[in-house]
């Protein structure tokens, strides 16, 4: 096991762009390890494969925006590469390429693994497989079985990569033989299936493509006897029969793919990542989880569905009949953007989905009439994405009228609630007797008496004025300080 995870180290800092190994052969990778040594930078991201968070993960190196920024998904190394996805260095763009379902190249498509596999046949029996009846050497077989172990280890992440496939589709490409021209060429010639997201969709559930996937993973068909025959061949068939898939392949080449593929399973190879040595996944339920459906059940178990392929069916039927059991793509004909898939948004609490709504009385709906509803369309890759609508201009301001108040203005104090209703304020009595009011528009004269109220402590009295007993008694003046004699 030390050396085993020697490896995935070793592998995640070959592909992580913030590594890099110097010249004594040491790695730098202070750039992806937290300080205290123990965690990654991007321990809060999910894997978009496993859903955990732990571990080092590396970013889809595909860009968008305009380059200038890169997909959001991250994978591990290890998930990827078992996965199927794009991990290169190969890549004519990029340097130590890791790729996402929907950006990888046509090289890592299912349907180009599964022509990859019937390549070595088709060498030996010609290609409509009519001479296949002959003995095989061991390097054909070889090639086969290595090339089938490919396409198990990807089905067996399929219930993960499904709803990528069914709003993406695959990026496969038709392989041309020497001397042909695809501008020449029909669709029918190039073997292109035409789907759109609906289609896809439809498929997926008809084939059981993701519960196929989780029986795999955990080795479903293995519990009871004779599952891994006839019910493993049923729903192997099923699969091989959905043409947006796989293509629009014949009896002899389904047949091949089933028997072939199902020798593989039976061999417990530890090289398919399946059963005991199936990686690990995120057993915890988590807010926007990748391994987990909308009711929070897990996507990489049965649960309470029925093993694919368990139906008894009648001669020259091969898809069971309609199964209702909860997935992961989008809802009735319920327009989704494509963009959607990777940042859901939190449904709010007491929504219902357009499958739950009640439907509204007449009253109501005479009351409050809503546009038409036009007429249904599939979602296709070449539909626009609506584009949220910005916040706007900012409101102009305008200029306050001339009474309105500013900063500067003193700020009006609050009146208070006053006085009570019939409230007369009582007036002091005072000691002193009122004298007489002297009148202020008759000017005064020395012969005037001074009022009272007017005279102040020290003020000498009128000298012509007759003196009563009430007036100071005047002090004499000295005869002062005598002259300096010079």
């Amino acid at each position: 096991m030390r050396y085993v995870s020697d490896f995935f180290k070793l592998l995640l800092f070959r592909w992580h762009p913030k590594t890099r190994f110097e010249e004594d052969g040491t790695v730098e990778c202070t750039n992806i390890i937290m300080a205290n040594g123990l965690y990654h930078i991007d321990g809060s991201h999910f894997c978009g494969l496993c859903g955990l968070r732990e571990k080092g993960k590396i970013q889809c190196k595909h860009p968008v925006s305009g380059n200038k920024k890169l997909c959001p998904l991250r994978f591990h190394a290890t998930c990827a590469r078992q996965a199927g996805l794009e991990v290169s260095n190969a890549h004519p763009d990029v340097d130590m390429a890791l790729m996402c379902f929907h950006h990888s190249r046509c090289d890592f498509a299912f349907r180009a693994m599964l022509e990859d596999m019937i390549e070595f046949e088709k060498q030996r029996g010609g290609n409509d497989l009519s001479r296949t009846g002959g003995s095989m050497t061991l390097d054909c077989a070889t090639n086969i079985f290595n090339s089938g172990i490919r396409v198990i280890r990807c089905l067996g992440w399929a219930w993960q990569w499904s709803t990528w496939w069914v709003y993406y589709g695959d990026n496969w490409e038709p392989l041309l033989e020497p001397g042909q021209s695809e501008a020449t060429m029909s669709n029918e010639e190039l073997k292109i299936v035409e789907s759109t997201p609906a289609s896809r969709r439809a498929d997926a559930r008809k084939c059981r493509l993701a519960v196929f996937g989780a029986a795999l993973r955990n080795r479903e068909y293995d519990t009871k006897e004779g599952d891994d025959g006839t019910a493993l061949h049923n729903a192997l068939r099923a699969v091989f029969s959905t043409q947006s898939l796989v293509g629009p392949l014949g009896k002899a080449e389904i047949e091949f793919f089933v028997e072939w593929l199902g020798r593989i399973y039976r061999s417990k190879s530890p090289l398919m990542g399946l059963g005991d040595d199936k990686m690990p996944v995120s057993d915890c339920w988590a807010m926007r989880s990748p391994v987990y459906h909308r009711d929070q059940t897990p996507k990489f178990e049965l649960g309470t569905r029925t093993l694919p392929g368990k139906q008894s069916l009648k001669n020259s039927v091969v898809f069971e009949k309609e199964v209702i059991e909860t997935d992961d793509y989008f809802v009735d004909d319920e327009e989704i953007p494509l963009n959607m898939l990777l940042s859901p948004k939190k449904r709010k609490k007491g929504s219902e989905s357009s499958s739950q709504k009640k439907p509204t009385s007449s009253k109501s709906a005479a009351k409050k009439p809503g546009p038409k509803a036009g007429p249904k369309k599939d979602l296709t890759l070449d539909s626009s994405i609506p584009k949220k609508r910005g916040p706007g201009r900012p409101p102009a301001k305008l200029s306050p009228p001339a009474d309105s108040p500013t900063l500067d203005a003193p700020i009006p104090k609050k009146r208070g609630p006053g006085r009570p209703l019939g409230y007369s304020p009582k007036k002091k009595k005072s000691g002193r007797k009122p004298g007489p009011q002297s009148d202020p528009k008759k000017e005064l004269t020395l012969d005037d008496p001074i009022p009272k109220k007017d005279r102040k402590a020290g003020q000498q009295p009128d000298l012509k004025k007759e003196p009563t007993l009430d007036d100071p008694i005047p002090k004499k003046r000295g005869p002062g300080r005598p002259k300096k004699n010079p």
